[in-house]
């Protein structure tokens, strides 16, 4: 085909180029060839090769078919040749009989190199077909250049990497190619174009010969590099295949573009680079997962190493600092279209082996959780006690989570419960916890200031757990901290007192840590700042102190600081006193039904599970920021599980927590469960915030109380109800689901409601009320036209309720039969919203319980003719001087009155059975 290609046609062209780029089939025909005439062929393949580059760049001849596709085969077998005698599979191949030289491998190689800085795509030939030749020319184009990466890449395989060519018998090794020069900087500016012609997996073999490249050109000219991670950008952006998608981000973080000594301008375009992937990973699920799988391992693999590379990570993860901090920080805010496919992902995933579909594939690559436990592992590898650089990074790492904490309060974004800047907020400081245990106490003071700083200001009360948290280990380890601690009880006096509760809460658990000589010390200092809080007008804070009076006394007895005891003994009467008073019991009862401040111990429970996945549970975070310890340990590195699998506090943080945690997730998954009153394991806990659920004890209720947090007085915070968790449950709760929704009265299988909206013109009022359908359980909505909920206008409303809601099309002329056949077949009664000379108020209709409700056009209303059918017309009672409400309006009153009658009405004859 390369010597005899000027004789295939043109319309033969685009087959024979299918031909070739099959690998099989052209390294079955060429190894044949290759057998005897192995010399030949090279010298062969490099005459066609510059034959075709000179015709094509010749100006007084017109560019044919035949031209182009003899250059393409040229190119294909060129790659072949490449990869028999350079490639990764060179030392498998059969060699010839023959023996080449190496002066003609140099030869061929210093073509390679020589050819990939050309323009090697061929002209556009003029052709009868023109709009064939405008379709498939770029595929043509993309795949000349193709064959001429794959070619580099294998020379630049053995150049670069110092691998030996095989040779034949006798043959000199690779000695020969030691000498050639690799022009990195020119190929670099070379891949850069060809990345703007090439797409999808045809660029494969130009980003992997870019990550031989870029190490030796990076250093040298820093605007070309820049112009390559912008090349792969544009190219990222543009395509969504997961091959395409790691090779282009392990070229852009490779190690050396991530390393400390790169030119400013490459550094500032790797953050632009992420910023970018970061904004584009909202849609493109698992992208980010790669950015954080490449760095991180990149930056653990140097932290477990020697000391220079120890130094090499240290500096690399201050440059990156803002990448890592998106790393742990990271969780975009899906919409209810792809968390509902995680959830059903997850819940396949949790099937096992049951399911065929976990065998062929990984949820891992999709979960963005995992993205955390990445940027986690980083600072498990710190470890101070054996490395001072690990301490350096570790108080620089917590000066850049200020920052960014900080420029979060700036931002002036909504800090709702559960909104984004919460859950920043949340990570944050969870990386925060577990680097307060590996600081010392330059880095501790630091910290703490900020923490008294967070604790004076309205937070989160799951945000000000952490953060009391914090505080509690790094006071254990420093007592030289102790002073300022006591300083703050004392600045609170004149000042607002938001803290005070969380440095009660503080105190009463350095109380426990602590042994008991340097207990007793702080004991004796702590309880003349706490007494007079016990008759503050605050209730919060008196609650607290009063709870934290009782509890440090109870740790005087328990430990017989009996100095303690007799110093202090008019503690014991107002002890005795909050414990005989019922309004002091009821306020201590408070405080101590608050899970963090009676149950938490803050060094045993000091561990990943608790704080990543048993906290964020207690404190009703949504399921989305509960990461599990299986996470961990199927993402982790052996020997760093092993680090940390008996590891102390201050030392490291065990994965698992050995205390078990399970009844109180039991609780806060199953808030009418029964609980042991004799096992104190099973209390009930309460998040802060939040209000305690009933104990069921005998078929009754008992009132609850609202708890106490360390964030003031509020104890209602805002939070959304979510149901995704119930829409993919197990079999067993599937069915307790759907008979609370029966019990209800949402949704029951013997009484319905029919929604009649085929007279509506504007299509965003049906939207609007089939998005109220879903919610109130309407059994069935009528509408005009199906294709209507195709329009963006209606998903606009819906936000796709019409996939759970049954939906029927009945056009506007066919009404009329439809209620009839409703009315007279089905036994429906027939209501009309609309106000006629006998219509009837809606305060004083009762609705029946199979009732189709037919809503009239938004401006005539129902037609005269369809009046004459209904059983009754309904008016909405108006105080205003507008007569009439708009129709979206005016159908979600009525199905709400209906549901609520429908509810009364179940909950009287539940109420009227015996028993």
């Amino acid at each position: 085909v390369v010597q005899r290609g000027s004789r295939v046609s043109a319309a033969a062209a685009y087959s024979v180029s299918d031909a070739l780029a099959s690998s099989s089939q052209l390294s079955g025909l060429l190894s044949v060839y290759a057998m005897c005439h192995e010399s030949s062929m090279i010298t062969d393949c490099l005459a066609s090769l510059k034959a075709c580059l000179a015709n094509s760049q010749a100006k007084d001849t017109a560019p044919t078919m035949s031209g182009a596709l003899q250059q393409l085969s040229s190119l294909h077998l060129l790659a072949w040749l490449c990869e028999v005698h350079f490639g990764s599979n060179s030392t498998q191949c059969k060699l010839s009989k023959d023996t080449v030289s190496q002066e003609l491998l140099s030869t061929l190689c210093l073509f390679v190199l020589d050819l990939a800085s050309q323009s090697v795509v061929p002209q556009r030939p003029t052709v009868d077909n023109a709009a064939q030749m405008n379709k498939d020319w770029g595929r043509f184009g993309a795949e000349c250049v193709e064959c001429q990466w794959h070619a580099l890449l294998s020379v630049l395989s053995v150049v670069v990497s110092g691998k030996n060519t095989p040779t034949a018998a006798g043959g000199g090794g690779g000695r020969g190619l030691a000498t050639i020069t690799i022009p990195a900087v020119e190929l670099s500016s070379a891949a850069a174009s060809a990345l703007s012609i090439v797409g999808g997996r045809a660029s494969l073999p130009v980003l992997a010969a870019l990550q031989l490249l870029l190490p030796l050109s990076a250093f040298e000219d820093g605007d070309l590099t820049v112009s390559v991670i912008s090349a792969c950008w544009t190219l990222l952006r543009e395509q969504r295949d997961h091959v395409v998608s790691q090779a282009i981000i392990h070229t852009v973080y490779q190690p050396c573009l991530l390393s400390a000594d790169v030119p400013e301008q490459v550094a500032d375009r790797i953050h632009q680079f992420t910023c970018e992937v970061s904004d584009m990973a909202d849609l493109c699920i698992g992208l980010f997962n790669m950015v954080a799988e490449q760095c991180c391992g990149h930056w653990l693999q140097l932290l477990q190493g020697c000391a220079v590379q120890q130094e090499q990570a240290t500096r690399s993860l201050l440059l990156h600092s803002q990448l890592w901090i998106n790393v742990i920080t990271y969780g975009p805010q899906r919409t209810k279209t792809i968390r509902l496919e995680n959830s059903a992902s997850l819940y396949v995933e949790g099937l096992g082996d049951q399911c065929s579909a976990n065998l062929i594939s990984s949820r891992r690559a999709r979960d963005d959780r995992l993205v955390r436990v990445h940027g986690i592992a980083v600072l498990a590898a710190l470890s101070p006690s054996s490395s001072t650089s690990h301490g350096m990074l570790a108080r620089q790492l917590v000066t850049a989570l200020i920052s960014f904490d900080k420029s979060l309060n700036n931002a002036k974004m909504k800090y709702s419960f559960c909104s984004p800047s919460h859950h920043k907020k949340q990570r944050l400081w969870q990386a925060l916890l577990l680097l307060s245990a590996l600081l010392d106490e330059t880095g501790a003071c630091e910290l703490s200031d900020y923490v008294y700083e967070v604790l004076s200001s309205e937070h989160q009360p799951s945000v000000k757990y952490i953060c009391q948290w914090s505080l509690m280990l790094m006071l254990r380890r420093h007592a030289a901290l102790w002073t300022g601690f006591w300083e703050k009880f004392r600045e609170i006096k004149s000042r607002r007192i938001p803290a005070m509760c969380s440095l009660l809460c503080v105190a009463v658990h350095m109380s426990r840590l602590l042994p008991p000589p340097t207990r007793q010390s702080f004991i004796g200092e702590a309880l003349p700042l706490i007494m007079p809080w016990c008759q503050s007008q605050h209730n919060t804070v008196r609650a607290y102190a009063l709870a934290s009076v009782d509890a440090m006394w109870t740790c005087c007895k328990d430990a017989g600081l009996t100095q303690l005891l007799e110093k202090f003994s008019i503690v014991e009467a107002c002890v005795h006193f909050s414990k005989c008073n019922w309004e002091s019991m009821r306020s201590k009862q408070r405080v101590c039904d608050d899970f963090f401040f009676a149950t938490l111990r803050p060094t045993l429970d000091y561990s990943i599970e608790t704080v990543f996945y048993t906290l964020p549970a207690l404190t009703h975070m949504v399921e989305e920021e509960w990461i599990p310890a299986s996470a961990f340990q199927s993402t982790w590195p052996l020997q760093l599980l092993e680090a940390h699998s008996q590891a102390q506090c201050g030392d490291g943080w065990r994965v698992e927590n050995p205390l078990d945690y399970s009844d109180l997730l039991l609780n806060r998954r199953q808030l009418d469960a029964e609980l042991s009153e004799n096992d104190p394991q099973q209390r009930q806990l309460q998040a802060d915030g939040g209000k305690p659920s009933a104990k069921l004890t005998n078929g009754s209720s008992s009132a609850s109380s609202t708890s106490i947090s360390g964030a003031g007085d509020s104890s209602d915070v805002q939070q959304k109800i979510t149901n995704l968790q119930n829409l993919l449950p197990s079999l067993n709760d599937e069915v307790r689901f759907y008979q609370q929704l029966r019990q209800e009265g949402r949704r029951s299988d013997q009484g319905s409601l029919v929604l009649v909206t085929s007279l509506l013109e504007k299509i965003p009022n049906v939207g609007g009320l089939c998005r109220t359908c879903e919610i109130f359980g309407v059994s069935l909505l009528v509408v005009s036209n199906k294709k209507i909920l195709d329009d963006k206008r209606f998903s606009a409303l819906s936000v796709t309720s019409e996939k759970w809601i049954p939906i029927e099309e009945v056009k506007a002329l066919e009404v009329r039969d439809y209620v009839r056949y409703m009315r007279d077949v089905c036994g429906y009664s027939i209501v009309g919203v609309e106000q006629t000379a006998c219509s009837k108020s809606l305060e004083q209709y009762h609705f029946q319980e199979k009732t189709l409700l037919l809503l009239g056009n938004e401006r005539e209303g129902i037609p005269v003719d369809l009046i004459q059918l209904m059983d009754d017309c309904v008016e909405i009672p108006q105080l205003g001087i507008i007569r009439s409400l708009n129709v979206h309006v005016s159908g979600a009153i009525l199905i709400w009155e209906y549901t609520k009658q429908q509810i009364v009405k179940r909950c009287s004859q539940k109420a009227s059975e015996p028993g």
